[in-house]
């Protein structure tokens, strides 16, 4: 039999361990398993925002792989259900699993709720004048379901940026999610544009497990913060010179840069960061053109105003 430990919890109460037993070859069940349990102990049909780490054991090695996911949904129980499932299909399913026998020694599913919708889009950059060779402070301003925040309606985080040497002049400003299609608000949503990249077919169980863990989804808390500069030598070109390269395979073409140039040309690469809205699932995606001045940009004093005689 596989021992399936079960650890529910909401909000900051006591948590609840239901012990349960499958018999091999009925490893379908454990999903059912896991959903039934929740659902008999919160003994309702509401919606909430639940974390969950699922742990899995096997008698074949010493590796344990464990996958977490946070999911906001009309109806979690449901959610328990789906995604154990896939987690479990990875191994347990005979065709999904071509490595060889993977014998559960042990699943370990722990639940945390939150009775509210913590779901959150991207709704605004704020920013003052921004200066290379600089930190500045961009602020990303979210909104949030109302339902999981008092007081203030929007939420706020604070992002410091490097900007390097070189990025005077026009650049473009974005933020991003992990569901830019903003789906949240009907549910988790996982993209990978790798996803569909043929990887080794794994020839071992640590193998398989050591891939799985490697295209585990990413946090859907976590937003990427992009500053790519729009001149002539960034490395996304403006709109203005996509047409005249056309011909080219290359941009810009080898012999567009003047010799005197070459020597002191970089290619200006993106600055990027990511940042986690913990406990949250963010959605959506926010860009705007920014100027950014030099550090040692000089203006010009105003000329004095004439204020005529003051007999």
């Amino acid at each position: 039999m596989i021992p399936v430990k079960v650890t529910y919890q909401i909000q900051n109460d006591p948590a609840v361990v239901k012990n349960h037993k499958v018999a091999y070859g009925q490893e379908l069940f454990i999903p059912v398993v896991a959903a039934g349990s929740m659902d008999a102990i919160r003994q309702e049909s509401s919606p909430g925002t639940i974390d969950v780490s699922i742990s899995l054991s096997f008698e074949e090695t010493d590796k344990v792989y464990t996958e977490s996911f946070r999911v906001a949904s009309p109806s979690p129980v449901g959610d328990v259900f789906a995604r154990t499932d896939g987690i479990l299909y990875n191994f347990t399913d005979m065709f999904a699993n071509r490595v060889g026998k993977a014998t559960l020694s042990g699943v370990d599913i722990n639940i945390k709720e939150r009775p509210h919708i913590y779901i959150a889009e991207i709704h605004d950059v704020e920013t003052d004048t921004v200066y290379a060779e600089t930190q500045h402070t961009f602020t990303v301003v979210l909104l949030p379901h109302y339902s999981a925040v008092t007081g203030k309606r929007t939420l706020k985080k604070e992002v410091t940026l490097d900007i390097p040497e070189g990025f005077a002049g026009e650049a473009r400003l974005s933020v991003t999610s992990s569901d830019p299609f903003g789906l949240i608000s009907v549910g988790n949503f996982d993209f990978d544009p790798d996803e569909f990249e043929r990887e080794p077919q794994p020839q071992t169980l640590d193998q398989l497990i050591e891939q799985l863990e490697s295209s585990r989804p990413m946090d859907p808390g976590i937003i990427t913060i992009t500053l790519t500069p729009q001149g002539l030598f960034s490395t996304e070109p403006t709109d203005i010179f996509e047409e005249d390269f056309a011909v080219f395979n290359e941009f810009p073409p080898e012999d567009f840069i003047p010799e005197e140039w070459e020597q002191d040309t970089v290619l200006l690469e993106p600055v990027e960061k990511q940042i986690v809205i913990d406990g949250f699932v963010v959605g959506g995606d926010y860009s705007k053109d920014i100027f950014i001045h030099d550090l040692f940009e000089v203006t010009e004093p105003e000329a004095p105003q004439d204020v005529g005689d003051q007999n």
